[in-house]
């Protein structure tokens, strides 16, 4: 220990000596540990729940203020003089029922009687509204339309649905399919299918087998609920389309008068676009639904081994997997809802076939009658490319198939098909109708013109036909 310690320490014991009291000991308290009070805890939780207890009993009593007080503030507030009107307010006032829509008392019925209207390149809108056809003004006659009017033509074209919805069935193919282990299990696809035909007791129908398969069995079931068993008479790989075949007889007595065969109508009508139409069947592919629409387009078409198929298209959203029919305003069939006709781009819009363009088709199925086969693919020339290019006919071949009667005569693509037979060909329609009236087996001399240098020549060829 260091001697200035010493000295201090000496210092300290001396002052205790004479005074006889230790400075240390003022400042024991501070060193005195605190003990902290015990929690009493039923009194915090009295507290608690005399807190909680008040706060709900202030909003009670806030709720049944604002309840009792508000009507009057309202009034007050919103208080006018005399009978003046409240703008504000708005009531929901119920429809009596003499004023509800009754089918009953709409008239509506299947026309089969043909259009016969002003084609539109014939027409022209003046600019005082009236419209003129062949120079001559037609009447121009003003209408008020309400939303009744609006609301009355969407029943009647409901109801026009109902009509032909008898000539639908809903068709069931059941096939069997195998899982990955091997199970067999049994799987089912339906369709919307067309009443065609009527031949002694059978009828036939039109459907379109794009998910049909190898079906087991099939049934089809009426707008009445009637349910009977189907076969397959005949079906075409190109279109999808098949035609199956049931018995009058095995219909239930009480669904007799449930159906009828489809009234046609015409799809080359040169009216045809833009006009009304509607989607019926399941265009929606939900069970049964129905849409109303516009035609878009009625040019297209869809080319296949020796035939050529109009595609109308609509302004109708569906689904992929659409089936039934479209129809014009007076109930007549116009184009027939199939997968196989969509258009690229166009995939959730209905498109359907041209009935007209697939009639020969149909009969041909229904009768199980052979199809001529050729092997020509043909579209028909634009007439721009037709005025551009000099090209001296519209049924041109874009494909030969290999091994086919064409190729054995030495049809290329480039080929313009100009007769058939001995007739006229003028179109790829044309062209597709007479091959269709052809027994197989048959030999056919055809005219077509082929490019030879800048100049076209004519070549004639005999054709032997076969069966596709």
């Amino acid at each position: 220990m260091k001697k200035e310690e010493l000295d201090e320490n000496k210092l300290n014991d001396e002052d205790i000596a004479e005074t006889g009291h230790d400075e240390s000991s003022d400042y024991e308290f501070i060193r005195e540990s605190i003990r902290k009070r015990p929690v009493n805890r039923k009194k915090v939780v009295k507290k608690m729940l005399l807190t909680a207890g008040s706060a709900v009993l202030f909003a009670t009593i806030a709720c049944l203020t604002f309840l009792l007080l508000e009507p009057v503030l309202d009034r007050m507030i919103n208080k006018k003089s005399g009978d003046e009107t409240d703008l504000n307010k708005v009531t929901l006032n119920e429809t009596p029922e003499d004023e509800t829509w009754d089918s009953s008392d709409i008239d509506v019925a299947i026309d089969d009687t043909p259009y016969e209207e002003t084609p539109i390149e014939d027409l022209n809108l003046n600019d005082d509204g009236s419209v003129s056809s062949n120079g001559v003004i037609t009447e121009n006659v003003s209408i008020s339309l309400t939303l009744d009017d609006y609301q009355l033509i969407h029943r009647k074209m409901y109801i026009l649905s109902q009509q032909v919805r008898k000539s639908l069935v809903d068709v069931t193919f059941i096939s069997k399919d195998m899982d990955v282990l091997n199970d067999t299990y049994l799987s089912t696809n339906r369709t919307m299918g067309l009443i065609v035909a009527q031949s002694g007791k059978d009828l036939y129908v039109l459907v379109s087998d794009s998910n049909a398969g190898k079906p087991e069995s099939i049934t089809a079931t009426f707008s009445d609920g009637a349910t009977v068993d189907c076969e397959i008479i005949s079906r075409d790989k190109d279109t999808g389309l098949m035609i199956l075949r049931l018995s009058v007889d095995s219909i239930p007595a009480e669904a007799a008068n449930s159906y009828k065969v489809a009234t046609i109508g015409s799809s080359s009508n040169k009216t045809l676009l833009g006009n009304a139409i509607i989607a019926v069947g399941d265009p929606l592919s939900v069970g049964e639904s129905i849409c109303y629409g516009a035609v878009t387009s009625n040019t297209l078409y869809a080319g296949y081994t020796d035939s050529s198929y109009q595609i109308i298209t609509t302004d109708i959203v569906g689904n992929q997997n659409a089936s039934g029919v479209l129809v014009n305003t007076r109930g007549q069939v116009i184009g027939f809802i199939s997968q196989k006709c969509q258009v690229e781009g166009m995939d959730n819009m209905v498109c359907a076939y041209g009935i007209s363009s697939i009639t020969d088709l149909v009969e041909k199925l229904s009768n199980d009658s052979d199809i001529t086969y050729i092997g020509l693919h043909i579209t028909n020339v634009t007439p721009d490319a037709k005025a551009t290019l000099g090209i001296p006919g519209n049924a041109y071949i874009t494909k030969v198939e290999n091994n086919s009667p064409a190729s054995a005569i030495g049809l290329m693509p480039g080929d313009i098909i100009t007769g058939y037979d001995g007739e006229y060909v003028g179109s790829a329609e044309e062209y597709m109708r007479k091959v269709y009236a052809t027994t197989p087996g048959a030999e056919v001399k055809i005219k077509f013109q082929r490019l030879n240098g800048d100049k076209y020549e004519e070549l004639t060829e005999t054709i032997v036909t076969t069966t596709r």
